[in-house]
């Protein structure tokens, strides 16, 4: 099965954050993803599984 991929802007408006937080976290391994012609795309399951990972932590904490 091939993983769907999504844009950071995408990515962004699922995790109600801003693109550039999303290319960190891409950066830092934290969601799955890489450049393609130039741009960031993220697979959908990180993203989701993310979300999930810190639903309820405050966007302070340094766990997040």
């Amino acid at each position: 099965m091939q993983e769907e991929l999504i844009s950071t802007a995408q990515a962004a408006e699922v995790l109600e954050m801003s693109q550039e937080n999303i290319s960190r976290l891409i950066k830092k391994k934290k969601l799955d993803g890489w450049k393609m012609s130039g741009f960031f795309v993220v697979t959908r399951e990180s993203v989701e599984a993310y979300k999930v990972a810190t639903q309820g932590k405050s966007k302070n904490d340094p766990t997040r």
